[in-house]
């Protein structure tokens, strides 16, 4: 915005990044083999990675999908996201990201960390905010997504 100093979230992204190396959080990334197939995919979840594709070509997939995903930082069964990218990214760290984590066994909870809505108004657009954030977890309910979530919002004043 032209004449207003705004927050940089690849520079809050960065010190963040920093901060929490030190602290001795690192990147995880949880392999896994891709099935469409709900009456094999229950098993397949179950199984170590190296141990997926055999049983998926056991199964006739002549071509087993290898994939992967990663999460910012992971330290004793904790997975921490920080967000100041856009919005949608929110939702995929939610329901994709720490649920396929907690699900994999890697982590017992995810945080998310988040820009509050005074702090998002100071950003460029598009940022996503935890007040809407939360607002979207706990109009889906209870159990949804079903991983214990702890969603931040920060704000420098």
């Amino acid at each position: 915005m032209t004449g207003k100093m705004l927050f940089s979230p690849i520079d809050l992204n960065k010190a963040f990044n920093d901060k929490l190396k030190r602290l001795g959080w690192n990147e995880s990334r949880y392999q896994y083999f891709i099935t469409t197939d709900p009456k094999i995919l229950s098993e397949l979840i179950t199984l170590p990675y190296n141990k997926q594709k055999e049983f998926l070509i056991s199964k006739g997939i002549k071509e087993p999908i290898a994939s992967y995903k990663q999460t910012d930082f992971v330290k004793d069964q904790i997975a921490v996201e920080v967000q100041f990218g856009k919005y949608a990214f929110v939702a995929f760290d939610l329901f994709v990201k720490h649920l396929l984590f907690y699900t994999g066994g890697v982590i017992n909870l995810g945080i998310e960390i988040l820009p509050t809505k005074k702090m998002q108004s100071q950003m460029s657009s598009g940022v996503a905010y935890y007040e809407g954030e939360v607002y979207n977890v706990l109009r889906h309910g209870r159990n949804n997504p079903p991983v214990p979530l702890l969603i931040l919002g920060i704000e420098q004043d």
